[in-house]
């Protein structure tokens, strides 16, 4: 239950966090944010195992050095650095014996057909192709400084495109079990 709780506030803020930015971008209640933020971090990291423990933790120092320093700007880069961790995960299995789709497939049914696996390894692909498309987007955004536009993307474009990937998906899948 708590790991639910901490995964479930910090996807939460990071939703939220990019329209806080854009509405009030140098309020102090942002250091605040960037501490609640680090916190959670903290707390995830103590459930996570091995390179998502590590990373959780350099998450943590990060938010708490942004939200001590009030250097906001840093949060810029909050998405690119988590559309880039989860494209180095679903990106990494391609290139092993099961995709990361595939593993999270097997949960529910152990024993795939080939056409199941065949398609959860598309899907892996889609998945990249989603994530080095935020990553794009928000890093093309942040170095034209455009924040408005960052902020209407990365906290409602970006969801809205990973919402219809998951939708069609998952509309898509019973096909291939």
């Amino acid at each position: 239950m708590f790991k639910l709780s901490v995964n479930t506030l910090l996807t939460l803020l990071s939703i939220a966090y990019p329209l806080c930015i854009l509405c009030q971008p140098q309020a102090k209640f942002l250091s605040y944010f960037a501490f609640g933020l680090s916190i959670l971090w903290l707390f995830k990291s103590l459930q996570a195992v091995k390179f998502l423990r590590l990373f959780a933790i350099f998450m943590s120092m990060l938010l708490l050095l942004v939200g001590i320093t009030r250097t906001f700007n840093l949060m810029y880069w909050y998405p690119v650095v988590i559309n880039s961790v989860m494209l180095i995960s679903f990106g990494g299995s391609l290139w092993a014996k099961q995709t990361f789709v595939e593993r999270l497939a097997r949960l529910q049914t152990p024993n795939l057909p080939f056409e199941a696996v065949t398609y959860t390894r598309k899907v892996t692909q889609i998945w990249c192709g989603v994530f080095i498309l935020n990553i794009v987007m928000s890093s093309g955004l942040i170095l034209f400084e455009q924040i408005e536009l960052w902020a209407f993307y990365t906290g409602g474009v970006a969801y809205f495109i990973m919402g219809a990937v998951m939708l069609i998906e998952w509309i898509v899948r019973p096909k291939y079990k």
